[in-house]
């Protein structure tokens, strides 16, 4: 009898304890399942502060967030995933860091036109766009200096083109040509940069060998096809195709190496709001930027006058990504859809974790959104 107790205690027990590892299994589940969509919404699509504090003012060398900024108007990213701001109510250029960690990189803090040498030592006027090649140099278009300028790896300035007047540009050496009000930057990998010479209405091409062209443009103002409409924003991708943010025309275009246009990649050329879906059927309001990523071919546009930042996929159709639609100030930790972002000027793609910078020029600092690519809105 006493044997038949103990038999019967131990099924007990393992019944028990199967009961207990059954509940525990589920619990991790749960926990698993909720840390898991928690982690997701942390890195996919939520606002991030990158630099700046909100306040404008002078940049300090140390932590980005903590560092004030000046009404920035560019960002690029080189192949090392270092950051280069264009804090252009200052007139430098701040490099940041894997750390976080901002310094002067470019600019002595006057307003003036750049001078060839030391890029420290040098004034700038109104840096915006900015572009890196595979060689590590950095292009600026500087908007009121009427000019590009290179800065090497190791910190010299040369002019690229630009005589510092404004006015029409004229085929030739590059440095002996006009522009007018030039907006933003784009180099290809074999070593030619396309200037959005956005007082022009012309993207203007400077070869390796310092020669400027017009690439596209009449050099009047009007719809796509033929004229371009104050081109604002510029990018290149891994084919040599150029996309354009044709501010005033409302529409991103895009053209073959030769300068051929190929086509509307988003907009109507009628201002309104952007609509998911076929991307050429979307309205746009102004749009200032665009960015190619090589990684999955996906477009992202600054559409700065609806507040928004739109995705366009490799299938040509446009989804909403950032922003809510509101100027205010952005809401840090609030998933990219639901918080402000702003007017956003300029945008660039990190490559090695395909995270989005953007450029709020009014709120005066750079916003980041992490792991955007894997976000679906």
């Amino acid at each position: 009898m006493t044997k038949s107790v103990h038999r019967f205690d131990i099924k007990k027990v393992v019944t028990v304890l199967i009961v207990i590892l059954v509940i525990l299994g589920v619990v991790a589940i749960i926990v698993n399942t909720i840390f898991n969509n928690a982690y997701i919404n942390s890195v996919r699509g939520t606002i991030q502060k990158f630099a700046g504090t909100g306040d404008e003012g002078t940049p300090t060398v140390g932590s980005a967030v903590h560092s004030k900024l000046d009404v920035p108007r560019g960002v690029a990213v080189d192949d090392k995933g270092i950051v280069y701001i264009a804090d252009s109510g200052n007139s430098v250029i701040e490099r940041i860091d894997s750390s976080g960690k901002l310094t002067i990189y470019a600019g002595n803090g006057t307003t003036a036109k750049p001078t060839p040498g030391p890029a420290s030592k040098s004034s700038l006027c109104f840096p915006a766009g900015m572009a890196t090649d595979k060689y590590g140099n950095l292009f600026v278009a500087d908007m009121v200096a009427n000019m590009v300028v290179k800065i090497t790896p190791d910190g010299i300035l040369t002019i690229v083109a630009g005589t510092g007047k404004q006015a029409s540009p004229s085929a030739g050496t590059a440095v002996n040509s006009n522009l007018n009000s030039p907006t933003d930057v784009a180099a290809d990998i074999d070593g030619n940069i396309y200037i959005a010479d956005f007082g022009n209405n012309t993207i203007d091409k400077v070869d390796s060998n310092g020669i400027l062209s017009i690439f596209a443009g009449t050099g009047s103002s009007g719809t796509p096809n033929l004229p371009l409409f104050s081109p604002w924003g510029i990018d290149v991708d891994y084919m040599d195709n150029v996309y354009v943010a044709d501010s005033k025309a409302n529409s991103v275009l895009r053209y073959d190496p030769k300068g051929v246009f190929t086509g509307i990649i988003a907009g109507t050329s009628e201002a309104g709001q952007p609509t998911p879906g076929r991307a050429k059927d979307s309205k746009l309001n102004y749009p200032t930027d665009v960015a190619f990523n090589p990684t999955n071919g996906d477009i992202y546009i600054a559409d700065s006058g609806n507040n928004l930042i739109e995705r366009v996929k490799n299938d040509g159709t446009l989804s909403i990504i950032a922003g809510n639609g509101d100027s205010g100030m952005p809401t840090f930790g609030a998933l990219a859809t639901s918080s402000s972002i702003g007017d956003v000027q300029s945008l660039a793609i990190r490559y090695y974790d395909s995270s989005l910078l953007l450029v709020n020029s009014q709120k005066h600092m750079v916003i980041q959104l992490p792991y955007i690519t894997q976000q679906d809105n």
